[in-house]
């Protein structure tokens, strides 16, 4: 039955892949990913969908066991880690491909907060973001741990929604019944 977790899992980061997909075409399309910062704020419909995929995919015969659902989410962030590393140290065009397909859920708000930092009032002198975004240390410090920030919403979105909903547990059904 655990495996039926991890399946599920990953059925919906495929979903989700194709959602992201939908959204950078859309940004390709309106050409506002260069330079919206309100391309941030895609992160709100994505752990929406997210919550929606895992609860529409939860079925009353999976087992309850919490920690099987942290486990596979926990699996799901570390492969989203290991490949936003991948994405960042290898130059080799298939990992860097595969790397931004598997990422495709954290993309669009990804290119949101990079446009948002861009966008920000300069409080270090003329230029100080476009300045920072320039940098060697943004490239291979900042836009990272954005990267690994928002590729921990899916899991925790898609166990918040598999976890959700009216389960009794024995005990609690033994209580209504009597």
């Amino acid at each position: 039955m655990k495996k039926s977790i991890y399946l599920n899992y990953l059925l919906a980061h495929l979903l989700l892949m194709a959602l992201g997909g939908v959204l950078m075409l859309l940004a390709a399309y309106t050409a506002a990913a260069d330079a919206s910062p309100l391309w941030a704020l895609t992160v709100l419909p994505m752990a929406a969908a997210a919550f929606l995929a895992g609860r529409g995919l939860r079925t009353e015969d999976m087992p309850a066991a919490i920690d099987d659902y942290w486990n596979a989410a926990i699996a799901l962030y570390v492969v989203s880690l290991a490949l936003l590393a991948a994405l960042w140290k290898f130059t080799e065009q298939g990992a860097v491909i595969f790397a931004n397909i598997w990422n495709l859920p954290t993309a669009p708000a990804l290119l949101g907060f990079d446009a948002w930092l861009g966008s920000l009032p300069s409080s270090g002198g003329p230029g100080y973001f476009a300045l920072l975004r320039s940098t060697e240390r943004y490239h291979d410090l900042i836009l990272p741990v954005m990267g690994a920030v928002l590729a921990a919403v899916e899991p925790l979105c898609l166990t918040l929604g598999f976890l959700s909903g009216g389960r009794k547990t024995n005990n609690e059904e033994k209580k209504t019944n009597a």
